[in-house]
């Protein structure tokens, strides 16, 4: 007891200045948590798909008339196809494009919801997996004009497995019908794609004049994954003008093949101050009586 009241008057004795000293170090100790906390973040990105070492990003690399190589995360939409049909170790490949994010469409009670929608193929989760709590997800995204919903805008919209069959209107394409096939387990933060529907790659064509699904050059609008690529092929891969990347080491929430680590300014200003406070020319001029 006698050690707790001589602690506690030390706290508040003229010239110690502990409250300073005790502030400082929390806030010193909680921007390091912070920090590290967003560091494990940023690593943990896409490591929730199985065999995520077997799943590769296409890129395209451009390098004409300039020396330095510019890298693109875009390819054509015939590139996932013919890696599939043409090189034997491609387990399967798949490709998708966003329409939109944060697009507005209305079901038939007429209420409005926003969502990200992107077109995709029908083995698209032979590649990057999710759990398909409803609904065949290859066969809806086989289908013109069927979607697949996420877990989360499902519960949003409400009716749960009862949305199956049920239509949808976009607020830009107001004549054509999108039909929910099924429902997916919503994707985590950590994931370099974000979608909240997925329309199928056949109901390009209803939004687009020209889809180049079949492109092998031109209109680079598709992201393109592979699965199981070996090392020789890689190597081939090289000499082409694409480049494969392991997927969980390029998508670190940055869209390249460098991590960008984005910490707030906020978050700096505080740990400038908390370290700024423990200096001893501070205490000083604190100390210093107000006029």
């Amino acid at each position: 007891m006698t050690t707790l009241k001589m602690a506690f008057r030390s706290l508040v004795r003229k010239g110690q200045n502990s409250l300073i000293k005790i502030l400082s170090l929390s806030l010193g100790i909680t921007m390091g948590l912070i920090l590290l906390a967003k560091v494990f973040f940023e690593f943990s990105y896409d490591n929730f798909y199985p065999d995520t070492d077997r799943i590769y990003s296409v890129w395209t690399v451009d390098q004409e008339e300039i020396k330095e190589e510019i890298f693109s995360d875009k390819v054509s939409g015939g590139v996932a196809v013919g890696m599939r049909n043409e090189i034997p170790e491609v387990e399967t490949a798949t490709r998708c494009t966003y329409l939109g994010t944060g697009m507005v469409f209305y079901t038939s009670d007429l209420r409005k919801y926003k969502a990200d929608f992107v077109f995709a193929d029908s083995c698209f989760f032979d590649v990057l997996p999710r759990t398909v709590l409803a609904g065949n997800a290859r066969e809806t995204l086989a289908r013109p004009m069927y979607v697949l919903i996420s877990e989360k805008l499902a519960k949003t919209i409400g009716g749960g497995e009862n949305l199956i069959g049920q239509s949808f209107y976009l607020d830009i394409a107001p004549d054509k019908r999108l039909t929910i096939g099924g429902i997916f387990e919503t994707l985590p933060k950590n994931s370099h794609l974000h979608y909240d529907i997925l329309i199928s790659m056949p109901s390009l064509g209803q939004y687009f004049s020209y889809d180049g699904t079949d492109n092998w050059l031109g209109n680079d609008r598709y992201y393109a994954y592979v699965n199981y690529i070996r090392e020789w092929n890689l190597l081939l891969l090289e000499m082409l003008s694409w480049r494969c990347r392991p997927g969980t080491r390029i998508w670190k929430h940055s869209n390249g093949p460098v991590m960008t680590l984005r910490i707030p300014w906020y978050l700096f200003a505080i740990f400038t101050a908390s370290c700024l406070l423990r200096k001893k020319w501070l205490f000083y001029y604190l100390s210093w009586p107000l006029p």
